[in-house]
């Protein structure tokens, strides 16, 4: 036993901190799952604890990190690009145009568009509390500060055909009922307005289900599909919704297949 503490010790007080901050950040994943438990909701420890250990262990200069997410266009592939500025200029002839953001975290995809002006973004994000606190600590300021919301709940706050864009990455699948999300997102969108989906391939598969993965989203026959570990499969566009496929395309990036696909509503 005497050696176990001996070793637990040594962990904990490495001269680079590392292994304190480590245990700090498991016992509050520990708290979150608790009261997960006991107020039975949603467990989203594996989720803040991501983005802490990301920001707080992994990066040795989180700012600089953040500071080249900003910087990263990626988020629109060149592709879209085109259809973005015909969407400002022509259709809706605006200075910058209104985006959602659905489950941004402490950090937005689109900040690099932000800055160039071409949108103006209302990020949302059920952690938002938390990730602010995250930022607070990390004494910085991003150019866009999430709102505590749900992807579900997002008609209780926003009006039918509010938004020019819609945009998800990596989000859908986190949601508790990503097809009540995704129909919420299509109502709050302008008639010709784009609804990003960026996720990874088979998400729910390829982590063997685990934390808040719970979902499979992938695009065939250019149809929208979302699939639980039941083997039960839905598609996200029902007969109701008037969606044109404009954009999909397949990526391979830290060893994760991904797909982006741009719909516009008609």
């Amino acid at each position: 036993m005497s050696k176990k503490i001996k070793r637990f010790i040594s962990f904990a007080f490495k001269e680079n901190k590392i292994g304190l901050i480590n245990i700090k950040l498991l016992l509050n994943s520990l708290y979150y799952t608790l009261k997960a438990f006991i107020k039975r909701e949603r467990n989203v420890a594996s989720e803040i604890y991501s983005y802490q250990s990301l920001l707080f262990i992994k990066m040795k200069e989180p700012v600089a990190f953040l500071e080249s997410c900003r910087r990263n266009n990626s988020a629109f592939p060149e592709g879209i690009r085109s259809e973005i500025y015909k969407l400002r200029d022509e259709t809706f002839k605006v200075d910058s145009l209104l985006t959602l953001e659905i489950g941004s975290g402490p950090n937005s995809n689109l900040s690099y568009w932000v800055d160039k002006k071409l949108l103006e973004v209302i990020a949302i994000d059920p952690l938002a509390e938390i990730y602010k606190k995250i930022m607070k600590k990390l004494n910085y300021e991003y150019p866009i500060t999430p709102i505590k919301l749900r992807g579900e709940d997002i008609l209780k706050q926003f009006k039918a055909e509010t938004f020019h864009i819609i945009f998800t990455q990596n989000s859908l699948d986190h949601t508790e009922n990503p097809i009540m999300c995704f129909k919420s997102a299509y109502i709050s969108l302008k008639k010709g307005g784009l609804l990003f989906v960026c996720s990874n391939m088979k998400e729910g598969t390829r982590t063997s289900w685990s934390g808040m993965h719970k979902f499979d989203i992938y695009m065939e026959n250019n149809n929208l599909l979302l699939a639980n570990k039941k083997g039960e499969i839905l598609n996200f566009i029902n007969e109701n919704m008037t969606l044109e496929l404009v954009f999909y395309e397949t990526y391979f990036k830290n060893n994760v297949y991904s797909f982006e696909a741009v719909f516009r509503k008609k």
